[in-house]
């Protein structure tokens, strides 16, 4: 009887065991596939875009100038009085047809692949309407990243990552219409090695502004 017992209490105890054992794994397994899904949920760069322009009234497109392989396009726009949407994959410069010339949001991250840079396309820089959101992106460059985009304006007031970034020159070159907003004051700049003809005929950018730690005025 005693044995039968003796026997019993191990059988027992082996069943806890086991069943630790088995909830440590599944805490484990939850833990990595939320580290997983925060990474592939980093905050998106956000723009919206004009598709039409004088030149061309009847345009429904945009090719984004973004840098990376494999990486995530969304975009939403109203047609009709309708939301509509879609996704894409975005491999360096990639070319977003809409379903109708009009006004559009545009969502980029890496998803599974990269996304580290914005260096505009005279072709598309007056379609580019407004920054909204920096995101979570790790900016490798931001050296004319905006040159020449007449119509737009940087209302995002999140704090792009630059901690990667030597080279700020002609970011925001001839962007005429742009103002800013204080955040920018905010920005850390303390890798940046050259911020040449940052604001070069920015006639409207706020100088009380300035970028990160340095006063920067329109030259």
């Amino acid at each position: 009887m005693k044995t039968i017992v003796s026997i019993f209490k191990k059988m027992v105890l082996q069943t806890n065991r086991n069943c630790i054992a088995i909830v440590f794994v599944m805490a484990l397994s939850l833990m990595t596939l939320n580290a997983v899904k925060a990474q592939t949920q980093a905050l998106p760069f956000i723009t919206t875009w004009q598709t039409t322009s004088r030149e061309n009234p009847t345009s429904k497109h945009i090719i984004f100038p973004g840098w990376g392989r494999n990486y995530t396009i969304f975009w939403t726009g109203r047609v009709g009085g309708r939301t509509v949407y879609g996704q894409l994959v975005g491999n360096g410069a990639t070319r977003i047809d809409f379903p109708a010339p009009g006004t559009y949001q545009v969502r980029v991250g890496p998803g599974s692949g990269t996304f580290h840079r914005f260096m505009m396309y005279e072709s598309e820089s007056k379609k580019l309407i407004s920054v909204d959101k920096w995101g979570s992106i790790v900016w490798s460059s931001m050296g004319a990243a905006f040159k020449n985009c007449h119509n737009m304006n940087v209302i995002a007031t999140d704090i792009p990552n630059l901690s990667q970034v030597i080279d700020m020159s002609s970011m925001f070159e001839n962007c005429l219409l742009m103002t800013g907003n204080a955040t920018f004051n905010s920005w850390n700049t303390g890798n940046v090695r050259t911020m040449s003809s940052l604001f070069s005929s920015a006639q409207k950018f706020n100088n009380l502004y300035g970028i990160g730690t340095q006063a920067m005025l329109p030259t």
